[in-house]
């Protein structure tokens, strides 16, 4: 009887503990897990309640230098040059533009504390160039995916932690690196590009012939596809082209190849 007695006491606790928590859900702006729409899990409502959209107008830049934490980094093409923040409250980074060069300060609430958070930066269709781009995040994704094609002379992408997305983008030199992430190019052509993964596969489909390039390829547990050809993990050196393609990764594919 004791038995029962305390297991109907559980339950009725139980009960009130799960009435608070939807209580609080709807104090904070709804009353029930609703999905992520960007992702395909859930997440509590009253997390969302909590996350924050800035919109902002850029002065004209041709050079950036962007170092932030925890948060996906994009970049694409638009009506002008402006940003938009998706993260939580009052963790937006300060974006200022001096002398034509775009950078970003982190909010001091931001470092090491928030997650989901989304940069993205917007530049004008009609403003097809830029000199020197740098984009780097600690723990996130970075991707430059304008809808037509425009040239960085100089385009630097680090992620600590996430992948990198790179298409509809030429110029002289390339460096993308991740510690942990795959790295993807699509129909872009650069005179040098070198690329590193410690642990994720390389992807990259020039828009320009291979013919063009001496390609350096190697993984330590991986397979490397160079054009129509098959390779074994190790160290590979194909072609004689006047541009290079430097791709290394310890644990994962490489392939590379025209579409």
């Amino acid at each position: 009887m004791k038995n029962k007695r305390s297991l109907c006491l559980i339950l009725i606790a139980a009960v009130a503990l799960a009435v608070i928590a939807f209580g609080a859900g709807q104090h904070l702006g709804a009353g029930h897990l609703s999905p992520d729409s960007d992702e395909d899990n859930f997440a509590f409502p009253w997390t969302k309640a909590h996350q924050t959209t800035v919109r902002k107008k850029l002065d004209t830049f041709d050079r950036a230098d962007i170092h932030l934490d925890n948060t996906d980094i994009t970049l694409q093409d638009g009506d002008g040059f402006a940003m938009v923040y998706r993260g939580p409250k009052g963790t937006c980074p300060t974006l200022t533009v001096t002398d034509g060069k775009l950078t970003a300060k982190a909010a001091k609430t931001a470092v090491g504390a928030h997650q989901d958070a989304e940069l993205t930066l917007t530049i004008p269709r009609s403003h097809t160039a830029l000199q020197a781009l740098t984009l780097e995040s600690q723990n996130g994704d970075i991707t430059v995916e304008p809808a037509q094609t425009f040239r960085a002379e100089t385009l630097t992408l680090d992620s600590q932690n996430g992948d990198i997305d790179l298409n509809a983008c030429v110029g002289t030199t390339l460096k993308a690196t991740t510690s942990n992430g795959d790295i993807d190019l699509e129909g872009t052509a650069f005179t040098t590009a070198e690329l590193t993964a410690d642990n994720g596969d390389i992807s990259a489909a020039p828009s320009d012939s291979l013919a063009r390039y001496t390609i350096s390829a190697k993984t330590n547990t991986g397979d490397i596809d160079i054009g129509e050809r098959e390779y074994n993990a190790g160290t590979i050196r194909v072609g004689s082209g006047d541009k290079t393609i430097t791709a290394h990764t310890n644990t994962g594919d490489i392939d590379i190849e025209n579409d």
